[in-house]
């Protein structure tokens, strides 16, 4: 599954995690949280890594990308589950990555059966996916409060604008340089006309000189 050979080892289906989670369960503490992880910030990787040290193995369920699309729209995920999967296993902090398919997590909670179960503090313990299950064994269910100010879909949105701004300033150039091109045809006989002309043609020249640097 993975784009990087080197990372296989973290990377591991529903089937592959049940045996490797009954080899750590004899003498670690399995950490089990899960997610989309559409476009990995800081609130992501601060997130896992505090829930990392919570045990010594950290097991992430990552949705697929249909799982995804269930939960977020159709325009998401960003980026497919073979990217995601091997920008998690990069972490130094996370031991193993497993995709679901779900929309939730609960039948891959049931077979890695993790001594902590982790979430988001925006959700109450009773609310979490699993919670009851873990607690029945024996398990803590734990919370941890992202840090304030990213999302996945706080990057998206400022990204649409950003998109939107540009095209619209674009446009505005493009309606602009029709009408000095209109004006030329027209040949002006006023001066003041052929001075304003001018300084159109000028401004648009350095203008447009302008955006295609910033666009390279």
């Amino acid at each position: 599954m993975s784009l990087i050979p080197s990372l296989s080892p973290k990377i591991y289906t529903a089937d592959t995690i049940a045996e490797q989670v009954n080899n750590w369960h004899k003498s670690e503490t399995i950490v089990f949280t899960n997610g989309c992880f559409d476009i990995l910030h800081l609130g992501h990787v601060d997130y896992l890594n505090r829930s990392a040290q919570l045990g010594s193995k950290l097991v992430v369920g990552l949705n697929t990308d249909a799982s995804v699309r269930k939960i977020k729209g159709e325009n998401r995920p960003i980026q497919d589950e073979n990217s995601r999967l091997s920008i998690l296993a990069a972490l130094e902090c996370v031991d193993a990555v497993v995709l679901f398919d779900e929309e939730t997590p609960l039948e891959l909670i049931k077979v890695v059966k993790p001594n902590v179960l982790v979430k988001g503090a925006d959700y109450e313990i009773e609310q979490i996916v699993g919670a009851k299950e873990v607690k029945e064994y024996g398990g803590e269910v734990k919370t941890i409060a992202f840090l304030e100010g990213y999302s996945t879909s706080n990057i998206v949105k400022r990204l649409a604008y950003s998109k939107s701004s540009f095209n619209s300033k674009i446009k505005w150039l493009l309606r602009a340089f029709r009408l000095s091109a209109l004006s030329k045809v027209i040949k002006p006989t006023l001066s003041f006309t052929e001075y304003v002309t001018n300084w159109w043609s000028t401004s648009l020249f350095y203008t447009f000189q302008i955006y295609s640097n910033l666009w390279v």
